[in-house]
């Protein structure tokens, strides 16, 4: 079957010079796919220019990092049977082959898309695979003009085998891809349908002009149309009708007659997503040094369990920790959407823990920091961030420069919390002024540069890994630079520094070197403890890890905000990238 699959995606990408002829002609402007998928779509992946945005891919410095590595010697030190590493040699070379073809070309240089139709709940078996293949339809627009694809078909008959059946009205032609899996395809306003079940196929063969009828009038698919899928420079979006999915899912578990107790699982797991109707990614790219991906979900909280929406009545608001940030962390991220008070309410009443084992986790949690779980989360507020501030190499271990700062609406509580946690670690702690606060810290023997801090001020508390991090993050706004006239930080600052319900920073290539010194650490680690796995571990690293990284280093700065409105969770996320080559 997987052959199969392999052969059904590459299907008319395999061909000889000759094709060439068949491409001079350009085929004008067709309907739009959503006009043809029936309203009830489950799912739709579509992918604009996919042979411009392959091939811009291919030359990026990940692409081509990608493209380089030596799998195969990888898998011959590893041991790997050679017949093994033959298949892989040979699949690389027949994608890469079906990439370049001229059919390719022809079949997928505008736009295509995956779709998954609602399966038949009387045919599906949750079993077998087959069953969720069968709901899955490819469609492109072809290059050369539609009615030529009877004509090149023929040039195929012979290794495919194509005929024409008649299924619902409509005429398909059928293939076998392999004994005992066939494929079928059809054409229709210009647009190239192919599924391994004739039932997507006449779906779209047989779906109504009508607007109520088709994915196009579906009101969430054309708000979110509207909203994100044609905006300037769009390489592709995806559209799930999430609502429809989980009803077809809770449909097929009950025709399945499973087990009472399994099925109750499922259905409470179901209710959870009651209320999310839909969701909508973009990705956006218009060829600058900013890369924009988005997703939204669309919400009606009337329909959601209380406690789910009370987690998405969370309104946005100012991000309170982002002045105390050093000015150039590695990572940051802050949000306000966990309050432990009310997620420990919502626990209690969704009853996710047995008496018993809610009695054996506060019995713990007592023994384990002297204090009532209750009293130690109504302490804490909603704004909670993390910085990673700097990862130091050099010691024995690699020391991160990390801190947590937590709102804090009791700081007597969070006090005798972090008193009684340094009691029983037995740590001898120091303190000392800063700028009008205590700063608790200790000192680690034998490790060098780790010295654990604690402090709180203005209704935050912070626990770093050093005392120099609490320093900073107690100091006068400003005084140590600032994050938010940070260069990297405005160049992906979209929205992060207004109100929010979470934001992400990363300074992704400085990361990633700093992973790579990790690795080189790891590996020259295990070659002092396991000397015989130094050769594979190094092989490795040469050929796979550090060469991937280096080419992930093109993405140089991340942003991401989330908030939440009246009826959406909105993410938009914004990536510096380097185009130049190194």
């Amino acid at each position: 079957m997987k052959k199969g699959i392999i052969v059904f995606l590459m299907l008319f990408t395999i061909a000889g010079a000759g094709a060439y002829v068949y491409l001079y002609q350009p085929v004008t402007a067709g309907v739009e796919m959503a006009t043809i998928l029936p309203r009830e779509t489950l799912l739709l992946i579509r992918v604009n220019e996919v042979t411009e945005n392959i091939d811009a891919w291919r030359s990026s410095r990940l692409g081509k990092a990608l493209a380089g590595m030596d799998i195969e010697s990888v898998m011959a030190v590893n041991n790997a049977m050679p017949e093994d590493i033959e298949r892989f040699t040979q699949i690389k070379s027949d994608i890469t082959t079906a990439i370049d073809s001229a059919w390719f070309e022809a079949l997928f240089s505008d736009t295509a898309a995956v779709a998954v139709l609602p399966p038949d709940v009387e045919q599906f078996d949750p079993d077998t695979p087959e069953s969720f293949l069968n709901s899955i339809i490819l469609i492109s627009r072809p290059k050369h003009p539609a009615g030529l694809l009877e004509s090149l078909s023929g040039m195929f008959s012979t290794q495919l085998n194509i005929t024409k059946e008649e299924h619902g009205g409509h005429t398909l032609s059928r293939f076998d891809i392999e004994a005992g899996q066939s494929a079928w395809y059809a054409v229709r306003d210009g647009l190239l349908l192919l599924a391994l079940h004739p039932a997507p196929v006449v779906a779209c063969l047989s779906s109504s002009v009508a607007e109520d009828a088709v994915l196009s009038g579906h009101p969430d698919f054309r708000l979110l149309e509207e909203d994100m899928f044609r905006k300037p420079g769009t390489q592709g979006y995806v559209f799930w009708n999430s609502e429809q999915t989980f009803s077809k899912i809770k449909d097929v578990l009950t025709a399945a007659d499973l087990d009472p107790l399994f099925s109750a699982v499922v259905d409470k797991k179901i209710a959870n997503t009651y209320g999310v109707k839909a969701a909508g990614f973009a990705a956006y790219d218009d060829r600058s040094t900013i890369l924009h991906k988005q997703f939204v979900f669309l919400v009606d909280k009337e329909k959601m369990l209380p406690a789910t929406a009370r987690a998405m009545s969370i309104a946005p608001e100012e991000n309170r920790t982002l002045e105390m940030m050093p000015a150039a962390p590695l990572a940051y991220s802050w949000q306000n959407i966990y309050d432990l008070k009310t997620y420990w309410q919502m626990s209690n009443e969704a009853q996710t823990l047995s008496d018993e084992d809610l009695t054996e986790l506060k019995d713990a949690f007592r023994q384990s920091v002297g204090m009532e779980i209750e009293e130690v989360m109504e302490a804490f507020g909603s704004q909670f961030g993390i910085v990673l501030n700097d990862i130091t190499m050099g010691g024995m271990f690699p020391i991160p420069d990390l801190a947590i700062v937590a709102e804090v609406r009791k700081t007597d509580v969070t006090d005798r919390l972090v008193a009684g946690l340094i009691e029983k670690s037995g740590m001898e702690v120091n303190r000392e002024d800063v700028e009008g606060t205590t700063l608790t810290y200790a000192s680690i023997p034998f490790v060098m540069g780790l010295n654990p801090a604690y402090a709180c001020k203005d209704g935050f508390c912070s626990l770093a890994t050093t005392r120099d991090l609490v320093k900073t993050i107690l100091s006068k706004p400003g005084s140590n630079g600032s994050l938010r006239e940070n260069p990297d930080f405005k160049a992906v600052d979209n929205g992060l520094s207004r109100e929010n319900n979470q934001i992400a920073y990363i300074r992704f290539a400085e990361l990633v070197g700093k992973v790579q010194e990790i690795i080189r650490w790891g590996s020259s680690f295990m070659a002092m403890a396991q000397p015989d796995q130094a050769k594979q571990t190094q092989l490795i690293m040469d050929k796979v890890a550090i060469p991937v990284m280096d080419g992930l280093k093109m993405y140089q700065t991340i942003g991401l905000r989330s908030y939440i409105t009246e009826s959406q969770v909105r993410t938009d996320v914004w990536i510096e990238i380097d185009r130049e080559q190194p």
